[in-house]
């Protein structure tokens, strides 16, 4: 097992401006030997909202709705035993949501303010967005984490929103120049004193976001032609949307059907799962379930991936109008190591 150094503040990503990207690139000199366990984005600063007359209502995560999303490209080393790609590519609701499942508890702002209400005043911000990729519920989550001597550059793109699209109809004049990301890398060192080669894991954990609008009440609604055939699934988390100010609810999911190709290997009630999904958090009082539906379609040993073909059948409701409600899917799956590593 690698030796966890504990994490490590490596920069501070500053001007963040509302509708343009920043960036970020992990330095990968002399990383032989380092698994990278997950990434923590912590939001801090203030939002100063000043003039105008109307706060506006609150159509994404607040305050984390300041991301469109979050991105990661990982260029694989030529001859190396991974593949690489765009192996994050996720909302902040994707992010928040799924800490949820992996370490059972649902983390907001931590400043104080816990909103940015849209009203004239200064909004503290203190925000955490943790991105694993060693899963906290595996049996061994290091067979998940990315081995950094395998890819020639790793870079993260902050795709920043606006107050106009986190706050529908807000007219305020926004400062936000105060706000600043610290990236918090959470690495381990694996090198085996006696081998030198160190551990490998099992392949390139890939994390993706796919939408889905709901154009009328459908009980046969596919999901399908959005998800990549090619690598087998781990986990998937399922979110229910509500009107334009995609408000998580319960009344939209009645039954989930999971299929392998054509076949299908799981029927249940929205119910049931929720019911299921109750096994997951530790922290009761402060975790809702609300519109989250895990599915957990793999192991804890990651021993038996065969669902490369993974697809969903749903019977919903469209209580909110004609594509007004949404599904978001959040997905994980493994692409194998391409080889065995040196011994």
């Amino acid at each position: 097992m690698p030796k966890n150094l504990g994490p490590i503040i490596t920069k501070k990503v500053l001007p963040l401006a509302q509708n343009s990207p920043a960036y970020y690139s992990l330095n990968l000199s002399k990383a032989a030997g380092w698994l990278l366990l997950g990434i923590d984005l912590c939001v801090r600063g203030n939002i100063v909202l000043s003039a105008g007359t109307t706060n506006g209502t609150r159509s994404q995560e607040d305050p984390a709705g300041i991301f469109n999303n979050i991105q990661i490209d990982a260029t694989p080393m030529p001859g190396g035993l991974y593949r690489g790609g765009k192996v994050f590519n996720a909302s902040p609701r994707s992010i928040l949501r799924m800490n949820v499942f992996d370490r059972g508890r649902f983390q907001d702002d931590l400043g104080g303010s816990n909103s940015v209400t849209g009203a004239a005043g200064t909004f503290p911000i203190n925000l955490r967005l943790p991105i694993n990729f060693a899963l906290p519920n595996g049996l061994k989550p290091i067979d998940t984490a990315l081995r950094l001597d395998q890819f020639s550059d790793i870079t993260m793109t902050f795709n920043m929103s606006s107050i106009a699209a986190m706050l529908v109809g807000c007219d305020r004049t926004v400062d936000w120049t105060q706000l600043y990301i610290e990236v918090v890398e959470r690495r381990a060192y694996s090198v085996n004193a006696a081998k030198k080669t160190g551990f490998w894991p099992l392949g390139t954990l890939f994390q993706d976001d796919h939408f889905f609008q709901i154009a009328a009440a459908n009980n046969r609604f596919t999901i399908d032609s959005q998800l990549p055939h090619v690598d087998p699934y781990v986990e998937a988390l399922l979110m229910t949307q509500s009107t334009a100010q995609n408000t998580l609810v319960d009344t939209i999911l009645n039954r989930v059907t999971q299929y392998q190709g054509l076949e299908s290997f799981s029927d249940i009630f929205e119910r049931d799962l929720r019911m299921l999904n109750n096994d997951e958090i530790t922290e009761v009082a402060n975790t809702a379930l609300t519109g989250m539906y895990f599915l957990r379609l793999s192991d804890r040993r990651l021993s038996n991936l065969v669902l490369p073909t993974y697809n969903l059948v749903l019977d919903v409701n469209n209580p909110g109008g004609a594509n007004l409600d949404s599904l978001l899917l959040f997905t994980r799956r493994l692409a194998q190591r391409l080889g065995n590593p040196p011994q």
